[in-house]
């Protein structure tokens, strides 16, 4: 039997794995973790181009840099 995961989580699911990655390495470079994240959650181009966005918003304002 298999389930099916609505893309929203996964993209959740990605987000949650990019934030942890970064957690551990803070100098981790951003766009390799969203390449990586796409291939391991199955992520279209849209839903990296979202968390792309989504990771820009949040270093704005923590204050960090991302750069691609």
């Amino acid at each position: 039997m298999s389930t099916v995961i609505k893309p929203s989580e996964l993209l959740r699911r990605a987000l949650r794995w990019i934030s942890e990655r970064r957690r551990l390495d803070s100098t981790a470079n951003i766009a390799r973790l969203i390449d990586e994240a796409g291939r391991q959650f199955n992520l279209s181009p849209q839903d990296q181009e979202t968390l792309w966005y989504l990771l820009k918003e949040e270093n704005k304002t923590t204050g960090g840099e991302a750069s691609r």
